[in-house]
């Protein structure tokens, strides 16, 4: 059976994943336009792509590095983090709301 520790490891790898993916690809698609025409000028230049598209694959770079910046990546932190409270506060008031009313139940026989 994994320890408590080895469990809240893994909930915070796999969280660090999931906001690596939010950032990822809301960069992929405002870096879009960019990407398309890397795109496009790899298709149109085959083996050369290497030296032919260097513009567009420095200029794709840059906007996936300006996109994916570690102040990026702390705001979508503390977006979750927030997400993650205002779940567990109304999983918290619905059980208190089920027990409330199960206290009603057996106080009204």
């Amino acid at each position: 059976m994994p320890s408590r520790e080895s469990h809240a490891v893994g909930l915070y790898v796999q969280e660090e994943k999931a906001i690596h993916d939010i950032v990822q690809k809301a960069a992929a698609k405002k870096c879009d336009p960019i990407i398309k025409a890397f795109v496009d000028c790899s298709k149109a230049n085959g083996l050369m792509v290497v030296f032919n598209c260097r513009k567009q694959n420095e200029a794709m770079q840059q906007c996936m590095h300006e996109e994916t910046t570690e102040e990026k990546y702390e705001a979508v932190r503390v977006q979750r983090q927030a997400e993650m409270r205002a779940s567990k506060e109304a999983e918290i008031a619905a059980k208190k709301a089920a027990e409330e009313a199960e206290k009603k139940k057996k106080s009204s026989w």
